[in-house]
């Protein structure tokens, strides 16, 4: 954990462990939890104080990555073959609301948009990303679908748009050129992700139904794996070449949180 008060000034806080892996960690936006995703095969189900080993069943993908909406009445997870919402109003008593498929070979990441409409999932395409074997890959590699989750369409989301990275070149050794995490702009606007070898890549999706490659970092030796906006213009990456970068944003503006309002009564 970090203290980012600064983002010119980053202050490393604490470092502790889990049981199981520790592939992401997600803070709940109004109650003091924070979700862990595995990232095991099968996989444990996120974590939970009372129950952190919870197994699921040996057909079902381990949680890889978790998104809440902006008041933390809902959490995604996307998990490997499958992608699963959960009502998280208790957040210490998940309960879950469906389990849906997609057209992904790799369910990696399920962000919400701050509006409540739409959901994206990335994915992490480990054939075409190229992680068997060196100069394999495929830029653009896996991309992006996004969905309409608005009322009924929660429980079984309608995919509306689909993205790639505009980038294609070479693979010179096992770095891998796929789409990963990321996350939206308060807006709803833009979506920032880490694209691996194609660096961190920004998305305009005003228009959900053609997602358009707006903005890009691209630094010597880069494998970007993650990269969100957080307060303000800044992006955070994790870049397994070069450590926690942090960008500043020159596009147009990003907005401001939404208030937070409870999400909707899924629809029987």
């Amino acid at each position: 954990m970090y203290d980012i008060t600064d983002p010119y000034a980053i202050t490393p806080l604490v470092t502790f462990r889990t049981a199981g892996g520790a592939l992401n960690f997600t803070n709940h936006p109004t109650h003091p939890f924070r979700d862990g995703a595995t990232g095991d095969l099968p996989g444990a189900d996120i974590t939970e104080p009372h129950h952190a080993d919870h197994r699921l069943p040996a057909f079902e993908g381990g949680p890889h990555d978790i998104s809440f909406n902006t008041d933390g009445s809902r959490v995604y997870v996307a998990s490997e073959n499958n992608m699963r919402p959960y009502d998280s109003t208790d957040p210490a008593k998940p309960v879950l609301l469906s389990r849906s498929g997609g057209p992904a070979a790799y369910v990696h990441g399920a962000d919400p948009t701050p509006d409540g409409k739409h959901l994206l999932l990335t994915d992490e395409n480990i054939v075409t990303g190229g992680f068997f074997a060196a100069r394999t890959a495929v830029c653009p590699g896996g991309g992006f679908t996004i969905y309409n989750i608005e009322g009924a369409n929660e429980r079984q989301p309608v995919p509306v748009g689909f993205g790639l990275a505009d980038y294609k070149g070479p693979t010179p050794d096992h770095r891998a050129c796929t789409a990963h995490v990321g996350s939206f702009s308060p807006n709803s606007k833009y979506y920032v992700t880490g694209w691996y070898l194609a660096g961190v890549r920004v998305f305009d999706i005003s228009d959900p139904r053609n997602p358009k490659d707006v903005g890009h970092a691209m630094m010597p030796g880069t494998e970007v794996w993650a990269a969100k906006f957080h307060k303000g213009p800044y992006v955070y990456t994790g870049d397994l070449g070069r450590g926690f970068d942090v960008y500043r944003w020159t596009g147009p503006e990003l907005g401001t949180p939404p208030v937070n309002q409870p999400a909707p009564t899924p629809e029987p």
